[in-house]
């Protein structure tokens, strides 16, 4: 959560602009992280990431999940948070910085 909250301060604080080609490297950094991390996840007999299985009390929560596979799920929810984040909050603050003259 630090590097969370380190973040939103540099974002808002120091006036950073994260553009669309920053969430396309963020795209592929994860990508290949979790590529990485499944075999890892197999030979380990761990559930890193949740990219081997979704655990059982998000099962409980939306049971439909159960019909897809646990990296098609990551990588659509995080497709749509990036989006949505991107649109609704980043893009906005963007044209305010750029109105300011940064």
């Amino acid at each position: 959560h630090v590097f969370i909250i380190a973040s939103f301060f540099s974002y808002y604080a120091l006036n950073y602009k994260i553009e669309k080609k920053n969430f396309i490297k963020v795209f592929i950094f994860t990508n290949l992280l979790m590529f990485i991390m499944y075999p890892f996840n197999i030979i380990f007999d761990s559930n890193y990431i949740f990219s081997t299985e979704i655990p059982q009390n998000v099962m409980v929560l939306y049971p439909w999940l159960k019909y897809f596979p646990p990296m098609l799920t990551l990588e659509v929810v995080g497709l749509v948070i990036s989006a949505g984040l991107y649109y609704f909050v980043f893009n906005k603050r963007n044209k305010e910085l750029e109105k300011m003259g940064n």
